[in-house]
């Protein structure tokens, strides 16, 4: 097959590692098939971070979503190239492709937005803005001509939201990338008055309400003076949301509790989680974040917002607090550190969700089933 992978619009967030994971294997092996990449800058950085020759690669400074002029560019990308089918790694596309079409969808916005997630915005112009963005990408989702999503959640949501056929909607798992399942092992927490490193790696969107942490922070701070926590954050400097977060922790009193090491790359990612002790998640929209599934991978037990999409990902592996309550939160963590024998339950777990995810590999093998499939009905068409 001759295939366009499309990557274009994927400028940050966990889609990054999962299409940096699929090129990889790409490379490897690409099973006899002609391969053409088109991506944005951020995704050829970390390609080329990690020593992958991408000069062939088509290269997009800016996203279709947002510039009329990289749309037309993928256009006559797609004339000049003539594929067999076009991969959008991560929809929507933003572009009417005349080649048979494949999307991937894991825009929780789209499929299963929440009442939890719209509170995490602004009242009412930040949900109102919502509402109608998730409203165009559903269009531009729809004009494809098959789709792949993470989830049976995100399957029926996009099925009952944007009115996609359910037998043309295929279900593959996320997938922890091969650098992080060489890395397993359990973590043990320093000695005694030694700094216990709480990981949030997460990019600055307000679902993942990273505003919660100070307030956690102080509650721990509060209800057990004796521990010595550190969050480790991953957000640009810059951001509206690193700017309040300093802002909350200033007022309570507890900014040496927060560490910035602003946002982290694939390639260095692996150092920050082995520098850390546990991972928390006060996030309260997801599709399947990578995240918890690297977690495990490190030996970090995971503390997270009780929420169906986390208990569908972490399951035993993972303990849980009312979403948006920090003083649950911070019990829940003050219990991991105070009881020696959740650590290794939890770590646990997370083993035995790993080994029943696919592999990198095997991810890929099953796009490619994808792929064919599709050609083959397209050719099938009258």
């Amino acid at each position: 097959m001759n295939i366009l992978l499309n990557a274009t619009t994927i400028r940050k967030g966990g889609a990054i590692k999962r299409v940096v994971a699929f090129v990889q294997e790409m490379i490897r092996n690409p099973g006899g098939h002609t391969w053409h990449v088109a991506a944005s800058d951020v995704v050829l950085n970390e390609l080329r971070e990690l020593c992958y020759d991408v000069e062939s690669f088509e290269e997009f400074a800016t996203s279709p979503a947002r510039d009329w002029r990289a749309r037309r560019r993928l256009r006559q990308l797609e004339e000049l190239l003539q594929p067999s089918c076009v991969f959008t790694f991560a929809g929507p596309s933003y572009v009417r492709f005349r080649a048979a079409h494949l999307v991937g969808c894991t825009d929780g916005w789209v499929t299963h937005p929440t009442l939890q997630a719209y509170r995490s915005l602004a009242f009412p112009h930040e949900w109102l803005s919502a509402a109608l963005i998730s409203r165009y990408k559903a269009h531009w989702f729809r004009i494809a001509d098959a789709w792949v999503v993470q989830t049976e959640t995100a399957r029926r949501g996009l099925c009952r939201r944007a009115g996609m056929p359910p037998a043309r909607i295929a279900v593959i798992p996320n997938s922890c990338v091969v650098t992080f399942r060489q890395r397993r092992g359990e973590v043990s927490f320093p000695g005694q008055n030694a700094a216990v490193r709480i990981l949030c790696i997460a990019a600055a969107y307000k679902h993942k309400r990273l505003t919660l942490v100070p307030e956690v922070a102080k509650q721990i701070a509060l209800r057990a003076p004796q521990l010595n926590v550190q969050f480790v954050l991953t957000l640009p400097q810059n951001s509206d949301i690193f700017r309040k977060l300093r802002h909350l922790a200033r007022r309570l009193c507890i900014e040496s509790s927060l560490i910035n090491a602003g946002p982290v790359s694939v390639a260095g990612a692996p150092a920050l989680y082995e520098s850390c002790h546990i991972c928390f998640q006060p996030t309260v929209l997801e599709t399947f974040s990578a995240s918890y599934l690297e977690a495990m991978a490190f030996g970090l037990p995971i503390v997270t917002s009780d929420l169906s999409f986390a208990r569908d990902v972490c399951k035993d592996a993972a303990l849980y607090f009312r979403a948006n309550d920090a003083a649950a939160a911070a019990d829940c963590l003050i219990r991991l550190l105070q009881d020696p024998g959740i650590p290794s339950r939890l770590v646990a777990a997370g083993q035995t969700v790993l080994a029943r995810l696919p592999t990198p590999a095997q991810q890929f093998t099953a796009y490619l089933a994808l792929l064919y499939g599709l050609r083959h009905a397209s050719h099938a068409t009258p």
